[in-house]
């Protein structure tokens, strides 16, 4: 039994052995053949009696410079480390015994890789690569100098300094090359590329610690506490190099997050296109991420509770990678992944549910949304710039359509110059007034006058002539003009309906909001002003919001509309039934209107089916006391058979087309006029006649 668990383990540690591969396995065993013999023929006792001293500083430098090296930047972000126990090993080779060199050297990677916690094949392979470079190098200085390869110390001459420094280069060039075969067998790159990538920086760094040992070699000679002047300038370089990359790092990270800045990400993801292209690979990808509704946090809570929601929703972007992720400025994160489609499409999901989870800050549950584009190399560019550009155009589709992912496609890089020329129109027509409001009167059925009417912003552009509210309304909102645009409107309808008002014509005035500024926490003070500035009553004002937009962020929305509503100010759901979880909404939250989207009236004379949703609709608001406005009323009898079902008001190219405020008030006129020529109740003499 016992032979039979003897073999057994021998076949165990054999196969553990032969997992290392080829290559590794005969390193691990020629290195450790090599320290055997160099330990068993090599004298290393008595040196050590000779000189305690000497052997036991070398040691130690080797030790300490192994354990703490020097940090070197490689440039974008990347460092590298350099040991100064190079130094010492090269010193310990040349002056002998060879058994401290090896023994020595071992004993430091040993503790280094144990500390490091790295795996036992590296530790063996390490350990094997070290003996295998000091064996060399101390052939070549025996070669060179007519000693013993396993002899005892020799005192360092001048005249050796040749000798030192060529060995010094082999301990170099052979630890490069067998490190080199290792990592480039793992990576299945190239031995020559993975040799070349870092050649000159191991030929430049390599070459200064070289230069040192004979220098320690020599001192040692002279006397072993000599060595110890060696620690200032090592002590010198540690603390400018760690001084360096302090530097470094702040000016490639973001200063609130501690994330790569853009800067950085550029740098990385240039890095990853040149290795992929070189391997001929696909990728890498580039996610942007664009936060919803982030200003109105900024502005409502303040920018301190902005910056602590930024800290950790960029922690959280950390776990994607420390160095994939990057914050690009304001709101605007973005995450690269070495990966094709498929990777990126999985860790899109995963960043848009890791930034729309609730973050709580400052006893407060916030929750903010995100768009998220997407592109790869090389389908959708293969340089940083066009990466960058694309993606941004990705995000800006993605942002059309609040909390979804887009891929870029070729087609919107054509809109998106469009859109971007019309964003720079839109800001000059803000500033030069080029916007008007017109009015759609809003017709009462059981009295047949106009007691409303809804504000409508139009553009009309110098050169592109009148440019539909479709068209510049999505974007104003996405890029965050459309409070100025919707303040614009806001103060023009509460100017005219102020003017109306001393003119003898009391109307209800009905303003858009945008989903986006549905949930903006300081628009009801923005709203109390303007009603204040105009000496509106708050009543007087409706403010009509979309089913999308009373979804978008339930948790501002509510509370924007609590605090409206506790105002006076009226509210209305706009294209009501187009939407989604109507009666869940209408049961949560406290509303004045329903608006019936014209999809329903335009048709419920020839479509039963409309018929029965406009009429229940209205049972239903009704019930609810709700007042009822039907929108896209375009004929007569369309108009009468609401009025037959009890719809409240009715609006659409039959009462009137949009008028300014100067033919609104005209046809306020005329309709008084004809009323007091010939009261009437009924509706039809009181319609639109052109």
């Amino acid at each position: 039994m016992g032979l039979i668990q003897s073999t057994s383990k021998a076949r165990a540690v054999a196969r553990a052995f032969l997992g290392l591969g080829p290559f590794v396995f005969t390193i691990v065993v020629a290195g450790l053949t090599a320290i055997v013999v160099v330990l068993w023929q090599s004298p290393l006792v008595g040196p050590l009696l000779e000189s305690p001293a000497t052997y036991l500083l070398f040691t130690a430098a080797l030790l300490v410079g192994e354990l703490v090296p020097i940090p070197i930047s490689r440039g974008g972000g990347v460092t590298d480390y350099i040991t100064t126990g190079t130094t010492f090993t090269v010193a310990l080779t040349i002056t002998g015994p060879l058994s401290w060199a090896v023994g020595a050297q071992v004993l430091a990677v040993l503790v280094d890789d144990l500390r490091k916690g790295r795996p036992a094949r590296k530790v063996l392979f390490n350990a094997g690569q070290y003996t295998l470079s000091a064996v060399a190098a101390r052939l070549v200085w025996c070669a060179l100098t007519d000693q013993a390869v396993l002899g005892g110390r020799v005192p360092f001459r001048p005249d050796h300094l040749g000798a030192a420094l060529i060995a010094g280069a082999a301990f170099v060039v052979v630890n490069h090359f067998l490190v080199g075969v290792a990592v480039a067998l793992e990576s299945r790159q190239p031995l020559f590329k993975v040799i070349g990538e870092d050649l000159q920086f191991s030929v430049t760094t390599s070459g200064v610690l070289v230069a040192l040992a004979p220098l320690a070699a020599f001192l040692v000679d002279a006397s072993p506490y000599l060595l110890l002047l060696l620690l200032v300038p090592v002590v010198a370089v540690h603390a400018s190099a760690a001084q360096a990359m302090r530097h470094e790092s702040e000016a490639l990270h973001d200063g609130l997050t501690g994330l790569a800045n853009r800067e950085l990400l550029q740098s990385r993801l240039s890095r990853l296109l040149k290795q992929a292209q070189a391997d001929d690979d696909r990728g890498p990808g580039l996610l942007l991420a664009d936060l919803d509704h982030f200003k109105d946090i900024n502005d409502g809570l303040g920018h301190h509770v902005g910056d602590e929601l930024l800290v950790e929703l960029g922690r959280r972007l950390q776990a994607f990678g420390v160095d994939l992720a990057a914050r690009l400025g304001g709101d605007e994160f973005a995450v690269i992944c070495q990966g094709g489609r498929e990777e990126m499409a999985e860790l899109a999901n995963h960043v848009l549910a890791a930034l729309q989870a609730p973050v709580d800050v400052q006893g407060l549950r916030l929750q903010v949304g995100a768009s998220v584009g997407l592109v790869v190399a090389p389908d959708d560019g293969q340089d940083v710039a066009v990466l960058l550009k694309n993606a941004d155009i990705a995000m800006y589709e993605a942002k059309r359509d609040r909390g979804r992912v887009c891929w870029y496609r070729p087609d919107l890089d054509v809109n998106s110059v469009e859109r971007l020329s019309l964003l720079t129109d839109l800001r000059e027509a803000l500033d030069q007034s080029q916007l008007s409001v017109v009015f759609q009167p809003q017709l009462e059925l059981t009295s047949g006058r106009i007691v409303g009417a809804e504000a409508l912003v139009r553009w009309h552009h110098p050169e592109r002539g009148q440019v539909m509210p479709d068209a510049f309304i999505e974007l104003a909102e996405n890029s965050g003009l459309i409070g100025h645009v919707t303040t614009y409107v806001l103060e023009q309808s509460l100017l005219a309906l102020s003017r109306l008002d001393r003119r003898g014509y009391p109307l209800q005035m009905s303003v858009n909001l945008s989903a986006r500024h549905l949930s903006d926490l300081s628009l009801p003070g923005r709203v109390a002003d303007a009603l204040a500035a105009h000496r509106v009553e708050p009543g007087r004002l409706t403010l009509e919001v979309t089913e999308t937009g009373i979804l978008s962020d339930p948790v501002r929305v509510d509370e924007v509309m609590r605090q409206l509503r506790a105002m006076g100010v009226g509210i209305a759901v706009d294209d009501y039934g187009t939407g989604h979880a109507s009666l869940s909404y209408l049961k949560r939250l406290a509303v004045d209107e329903l608006k019936i989207d014209r999809s329903f009236v335009t048709e419920m004379n020839a479509n039963p089916s409309d018929l029965k949703i406009v009429r229940s609709t209205i049972a239903l608001g009704h019930e609810l006391g709700l007042r009822i406005v039907a929108e896209g009323v375009e004929d007569q009898a369309t108009l009468e058979q609401l009025a037959r079902i009890g719809c409240d008001v009715a609006q659409g190219w039959l009462i009137g087309r949009p008028l300014s405020e100067r033919q609104l008030l005209e046809r306020l006129t005329r309709d008084a006029e004809r009323s007091r020529r010939a009261p009437s109740g009924l509706v039809g003499p009181t319609t639109e006649e052109t």
